[in-house]
């Protein structure tokens, strides 16, 4: 039967556990619930011996964790830390939470962003 975004049929044959909230799902692998695109979203943070590595989960860019000053763009009145994604449950939680994000990635990975098309490794 095919779903609305996908074909649910797909998850037949996993075996997969649910989670609630933050989890190690193995040892130095964790998700981070981080509900502001939508009400499941989570990230994956990975512990390396280079630094840990954290996969937004989100749709994400590079300049929503690095906006640009406001003298490169003339229309901004004023420097935001981060800037909250496009679309969003609670646009309070939303920044929030990214700012959270970016507290905790020594390496972050935005998902969403273009830089990371054409790259063959995850850069330290």
């Amino acid at each position: 039967m095919q779903g609305y975004l996908y074909n649910p049929d797909i998850l037949n044959d996993l075996r997969y556990d649910i989670v609630d909230g933050d989890a190690e799902i193995i040892s130095g692998v964790e998700v981070i619930h981080l509900p502001s695109h939508t009400p499941g979203t989570q990230a994956v943070s990975v512990n390396t011996a280079q630094g840990r590595p954290v996969i937004s989960g989100m749709c994400r860019i590079g300049q929503n964790f690095d906006p640009p000053p406001p003298e490169t763009l003339p229309q901004k009145r004023h420097y935001w830390k981060i800037v909250p994604p496009g679309n969003f449950v609670d646009l309070y939680d939303a920044y929030n939470r990214t700012l959270r994000l970016k507290s905790m990635a020594d390496i972050l990975i935005p998902q969403h962003d273009q830089s990371l098309f054409d790259i063959k490794e995850i850069p330290s």
